[in-house]
């Protein structure tokens, strides 16, 4: 009984040994990416300046954007971008510009670890974005503070007013003191940043956010009017899985098609 015990015993050992190697080899096998972003529908004349330069030109269905790229609406357009695997969409609001900061990843074996950094210079955006790797990092930088976004639909002002619809938001803000403060807005909450009151969302502010969101999804297809259609759609259609076959994948995925999306 002692020999088997022992046998087993080094049995186990060994393949202990062998998930070690096997996930050190995994590691090392990781492959960082630049990323990039998708348009997925424009209405109105949105425009796009590559490369962070000088000269603006008509932001167009299909486009793909990069880090550097900026983006603006007028009062009467917005831009809905989808960021591909599990980071979600966004619609740029009327009235708004957005830079992308950064837009990476890194695949391995296990997981898609990002790092997304939007700078949200005016305006605001509404965005959806599924669970991510532990490790991901995405980021909304406001004129006030830096927004960090995970598995949430929320919108986020230039201004550094947030409400959150589903899941989290940890903003940091600069105070009028020039102090840094860091507040968690959770579901149902709204952040009013000139003051730093964190309260209950009214429910129009979270109808907008769940108009935007919907509308950056489907554009235009689904309009949220009743609370139980609101978490229907929100469970059933927004969040197919993004994630794409990790070996090869080079780009972002398009989520496959859906009766709420035209």
């Amino acid at each position: 009984m002692k020999q088997l015990q022992s046998v087993g015993s080094h049995f186990m050992k060994a393949g202990a040994v062998v998930a070690i190697v096997a996930l050190a080899g995994a590691l090392q096998a990781a492959d960082t990416r630049a990323g990039y972003a998708k348009v997925r529908y424009v209405v109105g004349s949105p425009m796009v300046a590559k490369g962070g330069g000088a000269q603006w030109a008509p932001l167009e269905k299909d486009a793909i954007l990069r880090t550097g790229d900026v983006i603006k609406t007028d009062d009467k357009s917005h831009a809905d971008i989808m960021l591909g695997y599990n980071n979600g969409s966004f619609q740029l609001a009327p009235g708004s510009e957005l830079a992308f900061d950064k837009l990476q990843y890194t695949l391995s074996a296990f997981e898609v670890v990002h790092d997304t950094q939007l700078n949200l210079k005016s305006g605001k955006i509404g965005t959806a974005v599924r669970k991510m790797a532990p490790a991901s990092k995405y980021e909304v930088k406001t004129t006030k503070g830096v927004a960090g976004v995970r598995g949430t639909r929320a919108s986020i002002a230039a201004n550094g007013d947030t409400t959150v619809a589903e899941g989290v938001v940890v903003q940091s803000l600069m105070m009028p003191d020039n102090t840094a403060k860091t507040f968690t807005i959770k579901k149902g909450m709204t952040l009013v940043a000139a003051t730093g009151q964190l309260r209950d969302a009214t429910p129009e502010e979270i109808k907008w956010v769940d108009q935007i969101v919907a509308d950056a999804l489907t554009h235009g297809g689904y309009v949220v009017d009743q609370d139980p259609l609101s978490r229907r759609f929100f469970q059933e259609s927004q969040f197919e899985p993004y994630l794409p076959p990790v070996s090869g994948a080079e780009m972002p995925y398009e989520p496959p098609p859906s009766p709420y999306r035209r």
